[in-house]
């Protein structure tokens, strides 16, 4: 249970900073020209703050639903956790270079899905280090 919650915690806190780098992103974008509008087969679509906060946020709570979906089996499985969120960020970040045709607006959604991937990554390596330093402590010697 403790390690469920160590879990959360860790995907909420690499939620929180994986959207402010991504808004940092976008700001930054706009303040450079970018008009950040992608042609779908809807049409043109403009890329909102509210777009990059739930793409961001949803994402991450998947990812870790499933991190704690595989720690049901030992902490070691939440390295193929991280291996999922890696490969998915890397395979999702050619999508938005297909919508734009590799433009400055492609490239810099596509560093938005590494920035999110990465965070994930940090975050469940976070959990990961704190199990591993919690089971060679000497209480946790000991409660073996």
């Amino acid at each position: 249970m403790q390690s469920t919650r160590r879990i959360w915690r860790a995907g909420l806190v690499g939620a929180a900073a994986a959207a402010m780098v991504n808004l940092l992103v976008l700001v930054i974008g706009w303040l450079a020209g970018v008009d950040f509008s992608l042609v779908t087969n809807g049409g043109p679509t403009q890329v909102s703050v509210t777009a990059v906060l739930l793409m961001t946020l949803v994402t991450f709570a998947l990812g870790t639903a499933l991190a704690v979906l595989l720690a049901r089996g030992g902490a070691h499985r939440l390295r193929w956790a991280q291996l999922a969120g890696a490969a998915f960020a890397v395979l999702t970040a050619g999508a938005p270079l297909s919508f734009t045709g590799g433009s400055t607006t492609g490239v810099l959604l596509a560093l938005m899905h590494l920035v999110t991937g990465a965070s994930y990554v940090l975050a469940l390596q976070a959990v990961r280090s704190r199990a591993a330093t919690t089971a060679g402590s000497p209480s946790a010697t000991a409660r073996r």
